[in-house]
């Protein structure tokens, strides 16, 4: 580190007595260091204000300003809070003067009479850190100058790269095989390429500055990076299918089209002939397909099982089949079916496992023309395939399990070939995902069938006592079995409440378990759908009030009519509304908007859904269960029930928006019956609110 460049540090001497500055001039004056007089703490201050120190040497004991009250002020002002001071003070208040230095930040402390060895001691410390600082400070902006010196240098080395790139950029152009061009915002071509050029038999001087129709008649609409196709016109007059690639780029106030253009002539003829190839072997596997459409179109599995058998035989031209179950290890006759005659195999009796079978069980694909073993066989197994030349055998695949094997044989002399394993492999896979649906769909009647009745009986067996409860507390509260004390009132009043909360339980479940069974009745009449959401705020308002919160409605001016049952219709509004108030960490704010054209929209400010969950708001028993929000009374069947409910008028209950923490949107469709007249402008919103 050079010191020598470094100038001389300048040190603020500040004292009221003469006498005190000249000594301290002298005894400082060795270190070479420029030396700054103040008589007064106000003549410091306005010396701080008109250059830097390195040190300010203050006397504590002064008329006008004492040190400690100048060195708070230099403390308050940003400039000089960080400038070191030494305090000089008589030995005599030593004890009181450097706790008061110190809490003022004092670096350190002088005392009179000065001993002139120590005080340059300690003034060259600060002279020297002042030093090593400037230094510092000077290298670093030497540092900044060679970096800007470097990012000039990278600058200019980058506009030299920019140049060399477009140099490449035009000879890349040149060399793609692709035609590429470019049009400016009026639909003049501004780039050709050699590609360009070979494509259309046209130069790059004949068509710069042309409307890039001349090109391509129709024009190019801009359609992102997706290509599309289109007909493209050739110098000749002969058009060509051509695929077309488009950006779009901002140059200036310009915007510059560019377009990749490729023949798709040959594309096109070799589509053609995969085309062909696709409808001879549509033909060839029509039968097939048939088979599939059959076999999917039930969800007994037995039944789906026999339609294949009957299907796989006539599809790939076989004499008979023979459908294996695979039952804990073993092959067990579902079904057998015979083209030419009636003998069939007992359902249920076991299969003696041939070495096919054993190949298909293994490999889990189809097998042609394995071989058969008689002598393992059974004596009536061996005369259901008597004459039989040639074999294949299907397995059927269902969750990596192998569900049965399909065991065809054909008598002629004409073994199965490669169309025979396309079909069969194509058969497999959808008889596969048949077999599977129908799997699943009956194990979800029985537990569906199982979960209504479930419902029904647990709803039935709640309501007979819930009846005598809620009978018995009627009673109370009416004073039937006398006046209640009013010790008792609050706890009666909340028993009622509580047994309201779980008759609407009773209800929803037995609801919910009628609608499985279809045995849920309505009588659907015409009703104004305005008026039924007014009755349905009138419900909640109560229970608004009590949450403070606030409820608005917004109608149109004529009356909107939809038809429905009331009854069925106002609990969806229940529903809707109740869980707009109940789903806040705060005072709720519900919104219901009413439509001329029978839509009902219910909007709040609460916790909203998380993405996940939306889709699943709708099931059964579901709930959002959010860890900020106490646990609420229900279900989860409100929006279920309000969804079926609705479907069974021509309607729908969808959840239109929502957002975690801004609240969300549902909206409640009907078809609308007739026209309304009048003006379309709603109403403005009239507001209910708890104070």
């Amino acid at each position: 580190m050079n010191l020598e460049a470094v100038p001389a540090a300048a040190i603020l001497l500040v004292d009221d007595t003469p006498a005190n500055l000249v000594a301290l001039e002298s005894i400082l004056a060795p270190l070479g260091q420029r030396l700054v007089s103040a008589r007064s703490g106000r003549e410091a201050l306005r010396k701080l204000l008109q250059e830097d120190f390195a040190l300010i040497l203050l006397d504590v004991r002064m008329g006008d300003l004492d040190g400690f009250e100048t060195a708070r002020l230099i403390r308050t002002r940003p400039h000089t809070e960080h400038v070191p001071i030494i305090f000089v003070t008589a030995f005599d208040r030593a004890e009181t003067d450097i706790k008061a230095g110190y809490e003022l930040g004092a670096a350190d402390f002088i005392f009179k009479p000065y001993q002139a060895h120590a005080l340059r001691a300690k003034v060259g410390v600060f002279v020297e850190l002042f030093h090593k600082t400037e230094a510092v400070r000077r290298q670093a902006e030497q540092l900044r100058q060679m970096e800007l010196r470097e990012a000039r240098r990278k600058l200019e080395a980058a506009e030299r790269g920019r140049a060399q790139a477009e140099a490449r950029f035009e000879s890349i152009l040149d060399l793609a095989p692709d035609g590429i061009f470019g049009f400016d915002g009026k639909g003049r071509l501004a780039l050709f390429n050699k590609g360009a050029e070979r494509i259309f038999g046209r130069s790059a001087a004949d068509v710069l500055g042309e409307s890039v129709e001349s090109l391509i008649p129709d024009g190019i609409p801009i359609r992102g990076e997706d290509p599309f196709e289109t007909e493209a016109l050739r110098q000749d007059g002969s058009t060509f299918p051509a695929e077309l690639t488009t950006a779009q780029q901002s140059f200036g106030g310009d915007v510059i089209t560019t377009v990749v253009c490729r023949d798709v002539t040959e594309r096109k003829r070799a589509e053609e002939r995969v085309r062909a190839l696709n409808r001879e072997l549509a033909q060839r596997l029509q039968h097939g397909v048939e088979m599939v459409a059959d076999v999917a179109g039930s969800l007994n599995p037995r039944e789906v099982m026999g339609r294949l058998l009957i299907r796989v035989v006539e599809a790939v031209g076989a004499d008979q089949g023979t459908l294996l179950a695979v039952e804990e290890g073993r092959l067990v006759v579902q079904d057998s079916h015979d083209l030419e005659r009636e003998l069939v195999l007992t359902r249920g009796g076991e299969f003696s496992a041939a070495p096919i079978l054993e190949r298909a069980l293994k490999e889990r694909q189809v097998v042609l023309n394995g071989a058969l073993d008689p002598a393992r066989l059974t004596s009536r197994v061996n005369n259901w395939l008597a004459q039989v030349r040639y074999t294949a055998a299907l397995p059927v695949v269902v969750a990596d399990d192998v569900a049965a094997v399909l065991l065809l044989a054909r008598r002629r002399d004409e073994p199965f070939g490669e169309g025979d394993l396309q079909t069969l492999q194509l058969i497999g896979n959808v008889a596969t995902v048949a077999l599977r649906n129908a799997q699943l769909f009956t194990a979800a009647e029985l537990a569906s069938a199982s979960k209504s009745e479930f419902l029904n009986m647990a709803a039935h067996e709640l309501r007979t006592p819930l009846s005598v409860v809620v009978g018995y507390l009627s009673m109370l509260v009416d004073g039937t079995l006398g006046t209640p004390s009013d010790a008792w009132r609050r706890p009666i009043e909340i028993l009622n409440l509580k047994a309201g909360e779980l008759n609407k339980l009773v209800d929803a479940l037995l609801l919910a378990a009628r609608m499985e069974a279809g045995t849920i009745q309505g009588q659907p009449e015409v009703v104004d759908l305005v008026q039924l959401v007014r009755e349905a705020l009138g419900r909640a308002e109560a229970r608004a009030n009590l949450l403070g919160g606030q409820l608005l409605l917004e109608t149109p001016p004529e009356t909107v009519l939809v038809e429905a049952d009331p009854i069925h219709l106002g609990r969806i509004l229940d529903n809707l509304i109740n869980n707009a108030l109940t789903y806040t960490t705060e005072e709720p704010w519900v919104k219901v908007t009413v439509q001329s054209e029978g839509t009902v929209l219910v909007e709040d400010h609460g916790l909203g859904i998380p993405e996940d969950r939306r889709a699943l708001v709708f099931e059964r028993f579901f709930r959002v269960n959010d860890p900020i929000l106490a646990p609420q009374p229900g279900t989860g069947l409100g929006l279920h029930i309000s969804r079926e409910l609705a479907r069974r008028y021509g309607g729908e209950v969808a959840l239109e928006a929502s957002s975690p923490g801004a609240g969300s949107r549902f909206a409640l469709r009907l078809p609308a019956v007739g026209s309304n007249l009048g003006a379309a402008a709603p109403k403005r919103a009239t507001a209910r609110r708890a104070v």
